[in-house]
């Protein structure tokens, strides 16, 4: 096969999210951030089946699990992971895979201790007295970039220690 036969697509169609279903993005977003924690050495840990808690978990050297649910989002709106699949705890992560429109996709960890201090773009709600279930959400309005920009993937992946 020749190879000009194999590229199909512009460099920029390759990011054109759109294309895909939210079941793709969610997967991909999933396998984009086990890839990006295994190329920070991590170990990655999938479960033999997933049961909605946990997307997978990670250990570096002899350091203790960590757990971690990953969203996948395409725009600048919210994200939020239930309160009963997610903890307040150095133990728990939230990868946030951004797949904006005809660019690289980025990633995004937050410690579920991060949410102990709401600052506008980390916010809990109980929703007390309401039928929706408490969550750990993310404003990802512009307003909150610098906030942001303190959670990109290889600035917290760095500070995670192996014991």
């Amino acid at each position: 096969m020749d190879l000009s036969e194999e590229r199909s697509t512009t460099p920029l169609e390759r990011y054109d999210w759109t294309r895909l279903s939210r079941k793709q993005k969610n997967a991909f977003g999933r396998h984009f951030a086990m890839a990006e924690f295994a190329m920070h050495g991590f170990d990655v840990l999938v479960p033999q089946q997933r049961c909605g808690a946990v997307d997978f978990s990670v250990r570096r050297g002899k350091g203790p699990e960590q757990r971690v649910k990953v969203r996948s989002v395409t725009d600048d709106n919210y994200a939020f992971v239930l309160a009963k699949h997610f903890a307040v705890s150095e133990r728990y992560f939230v990868a946030l895979v951004r797949l904006l429109q005809w660019r690289c996709p980025v990633v995004h960890l937050f410690r579920g201790t991060d949410w102990s201090i709401s600052d506008g773009l980390l916010r809990y709600r109980a929703y007390e007295g309401l039928e929706s279930l408490p969550e750990y959400g993310i404003n990802l309005a512009r307003k909150h970039d610098r906030e942001l920009e303190e959670h990109v993937f290889s600035r917290v992946a760095s500070t995670i220690r192996d014991a």
